[in-house]
Parts: C-alpha cells; structure tokens; sequence
C-alpha cells in the first residue's frame, strides 16, 4: 500500500499531552481546516524531546496509534514522540544517517517508530483487525528488527555526523538513508522483513 504525506501544521506547546490532549490537538487540526479531513488517511503528532505524552511514552511504548470519531468521521492518529528522550528505550543508535551531529538520533529515531505505527494503523486501523494471539501487531512482532544493514560511509547519502559515526541504515528514499525496522510477512510462513 502506498502512503503519501497529506499536510501538516504546527501546535506551539510546553505542555504535555495526555491521551485526551492528543485527541483534541488532531481534532482541532481538522476543525479548523488545517488538516483536511480524511477517514483513510492516518494523522500524525509529533513532539520534540521537550514533551511528553503522560499515559506511557518512554515507559510503555515508543508511539502509539488509536482512532476516535472526530469531526463526524473515524479518524485514525498516532503519537510519536522526540526518541532523544529516551535513547535506551526507543532509539536504535544515538547517531543516525540524517544526524547534524553526534549524538543526535531523536528524529531518525522518530523515523523508524513512524514506520512501525503507519503499518499498524493500516493493517489494524480500529484496533480489532490484524494482530496475533498475544495481541502483538504486525509491527510489534518485528520491534527493531532491522535485518541487513549498512554503515554509513564516504560516497553515501548520510549526513557527515552519520558517516563519523558510521551510522547503521536499511533503506533509502529520495536523497537519505534510513534506519527503518522489518514489519512481519504472513507469506512463506510468517517472518519479519524490509519488503513483501
């Protein structure tokens, strides 16, 4: 299934979100015609590291996706947060193919939690389709799986601070490398993997 990015706005904030936050900021954007409306397409938040999402972000998850009615239609969103938060828990490397400097993974790590969430928003989109007996998504059965790599290096698409730090990546789009998890195949028998 192809995505294609929608718009985006930009909420100025110190506060932290609750669950009910969240849903009133993407609420809003659709509202007040920042964000058109549409039920098949899947909104994101992002924070920077500053914010946190107060029912688990760092803690229980990485990210998340849900869906409420919203403007008189089911709207599926997710919230992923600035990974630089908490590098142990929900950043791969510290430095990542696009980092401006060392030490700064939060955004390529947001980048890999997106994809986890994309993909289970579209193949669980109301939380009741597709996930296994243990309730894991197709997502979460390859949780930072990243199967083969590659180290950044002279001549590739990363940015300088990810060649120093010979940053790990796995795809490629457009002009940058990126570090992105496998999703789970149910062909051949099930296993995780970078493309059908």
């Amino acid at each position: 299934m192809d995505s294609s990015f929608g718009g985006s706005t930009i909420v100025s904030s110190a506060t932290n979100l609750s669950d009910t936050s969240l849903r009133t900021t993407v609420g809003n954007a659709i509202s007040s015609g920042r964000l058109p409306k549409d039920p098949n397409g899947v909104y994101f938040v992002l924070s920077s590291s500053n914010i946190n999402e107060t029912s688990g972000f760092c803690t229980r998850y990485c990210g998340f996706h849900t869906h409420a009615t919203l403007s008189g239609s089911d709207i599926k969103y997710s919230f992923v947060g600035n990974v630089d938060r908490c590098p142990n828990g929900c950043e791969s490397q510290t430095t990542g193919p696009n980092s401006a400097a060392t030490g700064q993974g939060g955004i390529d790590g947001m980048a890999n939690v997106m994809s986890h969430e994309l993909e289970e928003a579209i193949s669980d989109p109301d939380l009741n389709a597709w996930f296994d007996s243990s309730g894991q998504e197709n997502g979460d059965k390859c949780n930072f799986n990243f199967g083969a790599t590659s180290n950044c290096a002279a001549g590739s698409l990363c940015s300088a601070a990810g060649i120093a730090a010979k940053a790990r990546f796995n795809q490629t789009f457009g002009s940058r490398d990126y570090l992105l998890q496998q999703n789970w195949r149910n062909s051949g028998g099930g296993a995780c993997a970078q493309h059908l």
